[in-house]
C-alpha cells in the first residue's frame, strides 16, 4: 500500500514506475499525486520503546511518514537512471510531469527543485545546434515544469535556493563539462550554481532568443517562452488600486 511509501522500497518504486508509464496529461497522474499526499497526511509513525514510551519513528531525512524521508532519494535514483540510460522519451517526459506535479503542490518541493534546476541547465545553458536538427525533448520537459510548478521556479530563484548537485545527470545532449553552471550561462556572467534572479532572467532571455533564431516557429519553444514570460509578468506587474 502507498501508506508504506516511506518504509518499503517496493512500495516507493510504485510511484516512479507508474509516473513513467502514465501519460503526462492523463488524469491518472493527478490521482497518483493525491495518493502521495494521502500517504504524507498519515502523520508521524510512532513506536513503543522498551520502556513502554511512545516515540516518533525518524530517519536521517525526517519523520516517517509525514516527511516521506526515503521517497526523494528513490525518485532521484530513478530520474537519473531514466535520463542517463536508454529510455523511451515518453518515460522521461511522463516522469518529469510526475515530479513537477509533486513540486507544484509543495511535496518535498525544495528537494525536487534540484531536478528542475538540472532540467533548465540542460535546456538553456548548454550549446546546441539549430533547433530543427536537435531533440526537442529538453524543451518538452521544461514546458511540463513551467506548467505545473512555474511559480515555484520563480519563487526559488528570488529566494536563492542553493544547488546540491544530487540530481545532476549526464545529459543526452552536449556534455555540460561537469560545472554547476552551463557554459552559456557562465558567458552571461552567472557564477552561482543554484537558483537566482539573474539565472532566471538568463533562462527567460535565452528562450526569447531561441524563439527568434528559428526560421520556422517551434511550437514547444514558443510555448515555453510565453509561459516563462507570463510567470515573470504575473509576479511583477503593478497591482491595481
Amino acid at each position: 500500500m502507498l501508506c508504506r511509501i516511506s518504509l518499503s522500497s517496493t512500495s516507493r518504486s510504485r510511484f516512479t514506475r507508474a509516473a513513467q508509464n502514465i501519460d503526462a496529461d492523463h488524469p491518472a497522474q493527478a490521482r497518483l499525486i493525491r495518493l502521495i499526499l494521502w500517504a504524507r497526511e498519515l502523520g508521524v509513525l510512532r513506536r513503543r520503546t522498551q520502556g513502554g514510551q511512545s516515540q516518533a519513528a525518524v530517519s536521517n531525512n525526517g519523520h516517517i511518514w509525514s516527511d516521506l524521508p526515503f521517497f526523494v532519494p528513490d525518485v532521484q535514483h530513478t530520474w537519473k537512471a531514466v535520463m542517463e540510460k536508454p529510455s523511451p522519451p515518453s518515460h522521461r517526459y511522463n516522469l518529469a510531469a510526475g515530479i513537477a506535479r509533486l513540486a507544484g503542490v509543495r511535496v518535498c518541493s525544495d528537494a525536487f527543485a534540484q531536478c528542475r534546476l538540472e532540467v533548465m541547465k540542460v535546456a538553456f545553458e548548454i550549446p546546441r545546434g539549430p533547433l530543427k536538427f536537435v531533440s526537442l525533448l529538453p524543451f518538452d520537459i521544461v514546458k511540463v515544469w513551467l506548467r505545473y510548478a512555474g511559480d515555484q521556479l520563480l519563487r526559488l530563484s528570488l529566494t536563492g535556493l542553493p544547488a546540491d548537485g544530487a540530481w545532476a545527470f549526464n545529459a543526452w545532449t552536449v556534455d555540460s563539462d561537469g560545472q554547476p553552471v552551463g557554459p552559456l550561462a557562465r558567458q552571461a556572467g552567472i557564477t552561482e550554481g543554484g537558483f537566482s534572479r539573474d539565472r532566471f532572467v538568463f533562462w527567460k532571455r535565452r528562450l526569447a532568443t531561441l524563439k527568434m533564431e528559428s526560421e520556422d516557429e517551434i511550437a514547444v519553444v514558443s510555448q515555453c517562452a510565453s509561459m516563462i514570460h507570463g510567470i515573470w509578468y504575473d509576479y511583477f506587474r503593478p497591482s491595481k488600486k
